[in-house]
């Protein structure tokens, strides 16, 4: 199917010059002009008289009787019938036709562009067009006169020339007629040409058309667009997706399998100030060029320019989360980009990174597993032409380790399974909890677990439990099992008194999630998911209303996330019903601190007797509390040049006591002084 604007050039045919046909035209209309010109003087010396005599049935008596005009006369009818011939396109396509219809220029206006284009065109024309006007050009008075329009007026703000600023006027100075000044893409265009206008250089760019995936519905949008276009009805292709996910190279290639051409527009790059003059400059060079602006939204809070609606057929791509302000009259085919599955993952990779192609198969399948990057994310990746596996999990974090900015950031991940110090049952559940986050992507390709469980892709854990019980560390384990960043989010960045903005900011932080390498880590999360409240006023209705969103986001995210709070009772009780995995960390007994205080000294190469380990683990304290406790003592011992010793614990002890308002017993006291 092709949507051309132009008809088929018959190839026995060669088309006339058009530039040479247009001047010749204005030549031979100026010269018979001030032919006219100078037989009223001669008729009579009052210029006020003159104006009299100058009416139309006058002069075109005056060209019919004269026979020194008659060979111009004949030769002007031929040059218009040429001219009117291209505009008919019974013979070949030209671009004078072509600008015609894209445009909808009328006769009026064509007869003023083209008067333009030779005034610019042929410099010799100077002198008569300063005879016939006084003016150092041409005006809109001499246009009128040249093909007797005298009444009626040709640069209307409503008219085509004006709408898409192709000539404007401009002032030449006192008691002169305003001259046309003609765009210099006019030019361009008449030759078969059509360049990017200078002002849209920094804010368009084209992306080259590719194999489009399997996944990508291409079918079905190219069938709707189709009928739709079929119909005459105007639309507009949504593509949301994840940055990077291929959003304009799938409008690109519905575009090029309807023979139509495509640019992208960055909306982003645009100042407020320029939107208009610009959006009509990008429905000017889509129309000349037979071709499809592809607006790319920068996000949140920028609507597509009214200019837009110029086109029958516009794309737009924005983010998964976001809706373009409707246009009246036009008609939305939204798509939402589905993300690759597994087999069209690990195809992916051997296609955008090179150097996959010779890694064993199960090392092309684990990276593919473990980092679902977008399309554009993975093709960057294949750039730096990874060696191994390793060292492309590696770039694949790097890719998106800071896109969330100043709402987040990521945390080092260097503990395993093993460096957690926490009941058995409780660390056959984190297992689980890892398993699933590995296996999962298999489970949910399945149709009959998707109609099953809609809803159900990501992965959410609650870890709650007292201060210092091991919830980040536990985080930081996941992470590091899985291969992926621990991303901490800000929660003083997102949470804000204005109505709407918690809500705004969370959307974002999903948004750009669904598309990194990471775990995402929200500490004290009953900030975020409170019990909803009685609503007493707009803030409380507010407030319920987030929670309620923030629970949809989550229930959305094809991610990992984990919660952590201190203040489980606090957490809306509907909340914590729709995780499936919620972990409770308990303060660690006797047995358990010991083992920690084993561990933290022995890796910072400081040994104590089993009963000074017996003495320690007495004490009541967190896993945090002990790591402090040591890494205090480790340094009051340096400062002394002293090994590290019981006495230097104990000392670190009543400092790290004194932060909850108690002291050390005293009988654990008495323990370890014998110890010291």
């Amino acid at each position: 199917m092709s949507l051309s604007l132009t008809a088929a050039r018959a190839p026995e045919q060669e088309a006339p010059p058009v530039l040479d046909l247009v001047c010749e035209r204005v030549v031979l209309r100026v010269r018979r002009r001030l032919a006219w010109a100078r037989h009223l003087e001669q008729e009579e010396a009052d210029p006020l008289a003159r104006l009299g005599l100058d009416l139309p049935a006058h002069e075109a008596r005056f060209y019919a009787t004269r026979d020194d005009l008659a060979g111009l006369q004949r030769r002007l009818g031929a040059v218009e019938s040429q001219l009117d011939a291209c505009l008919d396109g019974d013979a070949w396509d030209n671009p004078l036709r072509h600008l015609a219809l894209a445009l909808g220029l009328a006769v009026p206006d064509l007869e003023l562009l083209q008067t333009c284009v030779a005034g610019e065109l042929l410099p010799a024309l100077a002198p008569g067009l300063l005879r016939l006007t006084g003016a150092p050009g041409v005006t809109e008075e001499l246009v009128r006169r040249l093909f007797g329009r005298p009444l009626e007026p040709l640069l209307r703000s409503t008219g085509a020339l004006v709408r898409w600023r192709l000539v404007s006027e401009r002032d030449a100075g006192p008691g002169v007629p305003a001259v046309l000044h003609l765009d210099p893409q006019v030019l361009d265009w008449l030759i078969g040409q059509a360049p990017l206008p200078a002002a849209l250089e920094a804010v368009v760019s084209r992306v080259p058309v590719r194999t489009p995936l399997a996944s990508w519905p291409m079918s079905q949008v190219l069938s709707a667009l189709v009928d739709h276009l079929n119909a005459h009805t105007p639309v507009r292709l949504v593509v949301a997706g994840l940055p990077g996910s291929g959003r304009r190279t799938f409008a690109t290639a519905v575009f090029h399998a309807l023979e139509l051409g495509s640019f992208v527009v960055d909306l982003g790059a645009i100042a407020d100030a320029d939107l208009g003059e610009r959006s009509l400059l990008v429905a000017r060079h889509a129309r000349i060029g037979n071709a499809v602006p592809i607006w790319h939204l920068p996000g949140e809070g920028r609507g597509l320019p009214g200019a837009a609606a110029e086109l029958s057929l516009v794309a737009v791509v924005c983010g998964p989360h976001e809706r373009p302000a409707p246009v009246d009259g036009v008609l939305d085919l939204r798509v939402e980009l589905p993300a690759p599955d597994l087999a069209e993952r690990a195809d992916l990779w051997r296609r955008l990174v090179p150097t996959a192609r010779t890694w064993p198969e199960e090392h092309v399948e684990k990276v593919s597993r473990r980092y679902p990057l977008p399309v554009g994310d993975l093709a960057a990746v294949g750039l730096r032409r990874p060696v191994g596996a390793d060292e492309a999990a590696e770039l694949c974090r790097e890719r998106t380790r800071d896109r969330l900015g100043e709402l987040g950031h990521v945390l080092r991940c260097p503990f395993g399974i093993d460096d957690l110090v926490i009941p058995a049952k409780l660390r056959d559940h984190l297992g689980e909890f890892v398993f699933e986050a590995r296996d999962r992507a298999d489970f949910w390709e399945r149709p009959v677990v998707q109609r099953l469980y809609p809803r159900g892709a990501g992965l959410v854990a609650l870890f709650t439990g007292p201060a210092g019980t091991g919830k980040t560390m536990a985080a930081q384990v996941v992470a590091a099992e899985l291969g992926q960043d621990l991303v901490r989010i800000d929660l003083a960045a997102i949470v804000s008194k204005y109505i709407g903005e918690t809500a705004k900011n969370m959307r974002r932080i999903f948004s750009v999630a669904a598309g990194m390498s990471a775990v995402l880590l929200f500490d004290e999360a009953d900030a975020l998911f409170a019990k909803r409240t009685d609503v007493r006023d707009s803030h409380d209705r507010h407030a319920n209303a987030d929670t309620n969103y923030l629970l949809q986001l989550l229930e959305d995210f094809a991610g990992v996330a984990v919660l952590a709070s201190n203040k489980k009772a606090n957490i809306d009780p509907a909340f914590i019903r729709r995780i499936r995995h919620v972990l409770d960390f308990p303060r660690p007994e006797v047995a358990a601190r010991r083992q920690i205080w084993q561990q933290v000294l022995v890796e910072l190469g400081a040994g104590l007797t089993p009963a000074a380990l017996d003495a320690l683990g007495t004490v009541d304290l967190s896993g945090a509390q002990i790591k402090n406790s040591v890494l205090a003592a480790t340094f009051i011992a340096r400062s002394e040049r002293r090994d590290l010793g019981v006495a230097h614990i104990v000392r670190a002890l009543e400092r790290e006591l004194d932060k909850d308002g108690r002291g050390l017993d005293r009988r654990d006291r008495e323990r370890l002084v014998v110890h010291a």
